[in-house]
């Protein structure tokens, strides 16, 4: 069972009511890529605690959010064209 906002989110971004059969495949897709991202986070902190000690721990945080604005707003432009009716 999905919860009702992953589900609106999947037809949001499908544009079209979302395959029953195809939701919980999707959602444990996001929340495999959410798990992997929480994972790497918390290895990458350790490392730029470890070598870095823990006055740059902001500064490394702050160059992972970047890139990650940096990713959404590229891959929103892309989606946004894909999705442009014909």
């Amino acid at each position: 069972m999905t919860s009702p906002i992953t589900s609106h989110v999947l037809d949001t971004a499908l544009g079209r009511p979302a395959a029953p059969r195809a939701v919980p495949l999707a959602v444990s897709l996001n929340l495999s890529a959410v798990s992997i991202g929480l994972g790497l986070g918390a290895f990458v902190g350790g490392l730029a605690l470890d070598r870095l000690g823990a006055g740059w721990l902001g500064a490394v945080g702050a160059v992972f959010a970047i890139v990650a604005v940096a990713l959404l707003l590229a891959n929103r432009r892309r989606f946004v064209v894909s999705l442009a009716p014909a």
